[in-house]
């Protein structure tokens, strides 16, 4: 009778949730870039995580990462997508994106403050070539300026704006 509490002790820690969620503030993102990423807790944490990762732009721009995971002798994590929220009167999704090339990246944002939504799976696998250690990823995200047109490029456009302004005003005094 013990034998079986065990069992199904160990049935339903094989089955939870791979990990609480982590919620961690990167700050004011620049062109720096900051670091973010989760080691699972348990070796055998298998399931679904959802990571938050808040950080605030100061003027318009994008943002552009990238993440790497490490697999365990026990573990196989995989990213799923990797999304963003804005904040205003409460987090609200702007953007998702389908993780398969360990790249991201987001434009058009204003100033303001945003949330990284990381989620993935933890599945069960057995791989002998990697150490005794929890599975976790690791990444980077980093502001990039929204495009500026260059000095050159608003010049000929007031050109083009005077140009066309005054065969406008020739045509009318005809």
């Amino acid at each position: 009778m013990r034998l079986r509490h065990i069992a199904v002790a160990v049935a339903i820690a094989l089955t939870g949730v791979a990990s609480q969620a982590k919620t961690e503030d990167l700050g004011a993102l620049t062109a720096a870039g900051a670091s973010f990423g989760n080691t699972l807790n348990s070796l055998l944490g298998w399931g679904t995580f959802t990571d938050y990762y808040t950080f605030s732009l100061g003027n318009d721009s994008g943002a552009v990462g990238t993440t790497v995971t490490y697999d365990s002798i026990l573990q196989d994590l995989t990213i799923k997508s990797v999304g963003i929220e804005s904040y205003s009167d409460g987090w609200v999704g702007i953007g998702s994106k389908d993780y398969s090339a360990n790249v991201f990246s987001f434009s058009g944002l204003g100033a303001g403050a945003y949330r990284l939504v990381v989620n993935g799976a933890v599945g069960f696998q057995i791989d002998l070539r990697d150490g005794f250690k929890p599975a976790s990823y690791q990444g980077t995200i980093q502001s990039i300026a929204s495009p500026a047109p260059e000095p050159g490029t608003l010049a000929m456009a007031l050109v083009g704006l005077v140009g066309v302004s005054f065969a406008a005003l020739r045509r009318k005094r005809s």
